[in-house]
């Protein structure tokens, strides 16, 4: 448990500097396949839809085990935070609530039992442990799982946290570029903000791209570009 506590010590130090969160992340399943005894995989997913995606696996494995639960609409990551509680399995080959999941695991990993947690927090997600032996999870084992699962919901959030802030940048710099655009229309065409917005939508619509990419153009270009001369039908 010293050596734990100081693992997780290198792991808060990453994660309050200025370092990767989502390679803390990796670090952090990486470390819980070597400390929880009985644990074969592990993953820590985020529920998008009724899909659960993987932010960090400990392996190839753990991410075709999250890939199967999404095929088959069934299994431990997704009841975990569909019930919002923490899953125990330890038989999967005599777990009735996810058989076509248990039979196909087993077959094609080994997997016989499992651990998963719902994080604390408003964003659906879950730590999962997967072990190769039935019953491969002790007392001992469920309590460090634990811990790993209160490092793991700081993780995620820390994620999500950065995710909402790229997307306000990008809707940020996606406005600049669109304000310019309008301003150099308008001062082109002598025409009001409004009317400039139109002449910048139509383009958008009528040559099937993005309103930023055409305002980027008008931006380099300093007019609309071209749009596509129209068909005429012959009789």
């Amino acid at each position: 448990m010293l050596e734990l506590s100081r693992e997780f010590a290198g792991l808060a130090a990453q994660i309050a500097g200025p370092g990767d969160n989502q390679a803390s992340a990796q670090g952090m399943i990486d470390l819980a396949v070597k400390t929880v005894t009985g644990t074969r995989y592990a993953t820590v997913s985020v529920l998008r839809g009724r899909q659960s995606q993987p932010l960090a696996a400990s392996d190839p494995v753990g991410e075709q085990l999250e890939k199967l639960q999404n095929q088959l609409d069934e299994g431990p990551s997704l009841a975990a935070v569909r019930l919002d509680q923490d899953i125990v399995s330890p038989d999967l080959a005599h777990d009735t609530r996810w058989p076509r999941f248990a039979e196909l695991a087993g077959r094609a990993t080994g997997v016989s039992s499992v651990l998963s947690f719902r994080l604390a927090g408003s964003h659906p997600s879950v730590l999962t442990f997967y072990g190769a032996e039935p019953g491969g999870f002790t007392d001992e084992a469920v309590h460090t799982a634990t811990i790993f699962a209160a490092q793991a919901t700081t993780l995620v959030a820390l994620l999500a946290a950065e995710d909402h802030s790229a997307n306000l940048e990008t809707a940020l710099q996606s406005s600049r570029e669109i304000g310019m655009a309008l301003g150099i229309l308008m001062a082109h065409r002598k025409v009001t903000n409004e009317d400039a917005f139109d002449l910048l939508r139509s383009a958008s619509q009528n040559l099937h791209r993005k309103l930023r990419d055409v305002a980027i153009e008008v931006m380099e270009t300093g007019t609309l570009p071209d749009l596509p001369a129209k068909r005429t039908e012959t009789p």
